[in-house]
């Protein structure tokens, strides 16, 4: 199984969220965005995933046929 997962295409995530998101600083009482978002979905070796914290506005024009979700 693992050869197969080697032969396929990982899938490129680009994570946009705002840097002071109280959900995804870890720290929150309700950490579910943050074990999901953070460490979860990270796991899956199919999957790359790229953070892109933001404050205010973001330029997506950076993401252009890099990712395949954004």
């Amino acid at each position: 199984m693992k050869n197969f997962m080697n032969n396929m295409k990982k899938i490129k995530i680009a994570f946009i969220y705002k840097e002071n998101n109280v959900f995804l600083l870890g720290n929150h009482f309700d950490n579910t965005y943050f074990h999901f978002f953070m460490e979860e979905l990270r796991k899956d070796e199919s999957i790359i995933v790229t953070d892109f914290p933001t404050k205010e506005i973001f330029d997506a024009s950076i993401l252009k046929n890099k990712f395949d979700i954004i």
